[in-house]
């Protein structure tokens, strides 16, 4: 029974750690903006050479 207790935690932290993830992955979205605004300019260079 014990060891059903520990199975039953274990599912109940791996959503704690989701929520931690997904500020980070807000985060990883911003800078990926920015360099897809890299990647046009880096493409208009290319255009105008």
């Amino acid at each position: 029974m014990i060891k059903d207790e520990k199975a039953a935690e274990t599912p109940a932290s791996p959503p704690s750690l989701s929520v931690v993830p997904s500020p980070r992955k807000k985060a990883s979205a911003r800078p990926q903006p920015r360099k897809a605004a890299a990647k046009k300019a880096t493409q208009k260079k290319k255009e105008t050479s």
